[in-house]
């Protein structure tokens, strides 16, 4: 990540491994389900194609076919994990002050900046598992990404996400110190 020469960290934040628990149950338990399920419809089809034409009178048999999708979706819940557990470890926050930074990612780098001429508004939050956890996240939204909705959930989606924070009281003060300081939106 290289930096304007007039631009200085303010903050460098990572997120808190306390992150891995809620992604265990929010990201790597769905795609372990996904994927089990997904291979016990993928071999049940698969029965029900190499029986057509034939008389049909034994059911397949379930046992063995719900052992197979259970190891397939203990194995995608265990590399789901594994892949979020270093995908932590690759997060990092900047807070400069000339805008704001997430710099991530394994399988595809990502680095993203949002300015604070265009931040409309820091939004800082924490959900139930968050609150048990103690951390929390502060969302930017910009004046581009409030027409965007998150499908069936109609709230704006974030510009920027800074995820797996603990103590951001103080980081979503400095935001809005400079998005005061800057104007707020772009004109």
């Amino acid at each position: 990540m290289k930096f304007g020469s007039d631009e200085k960290v303010i903050h460098h934040l990572q997120p808190e491994n306390r992150l891995i628990i809620m992604w265990a149950f929010t990201k790597c338990l769905t795609q372990g389900f996904s994927v089990g399920f997904f291979f016990f419809m993928l071999f049940y089809f698969n029965w029900i194609f190499s029986m057509s034409g034939k008389d049909i009178k034994a059911l397949p048999e379930y046992g063995d076919l719900i052992v197979f999708s259970i190891i397939f979706a203990i194995f995608a819940f265990v590399l789901s994990y594994i892949y979020h557990r270093y995908l932590i470890k690759t997060i990092n926050y900047y807070i400069t002050n000339k805008r704001c930074i997430y710099v991530g990612g394994l399988l595809k780098k990502v680095e993203h900046s949002v300015s604070y001429n265009k931040i409309t508004d820091v939004e800082r939050s924490r959900n139930i598992v968050e609150q048990i956890l103690s951390i929390s996240t502060i969302n930017l939204f910009t004046s581009g990404t409030t027409s965007m909705r998150v499908p069936m959930r109609s709230q704006p989606m974030p510009e920027l996400s800074y995820i797996g924070l603990v103590n951001s009281e103080d980081v979503a003060e400095t935001i809005n110190e400079y998005v005061r300081k800057y104007g707020g939106t772009e004109s």
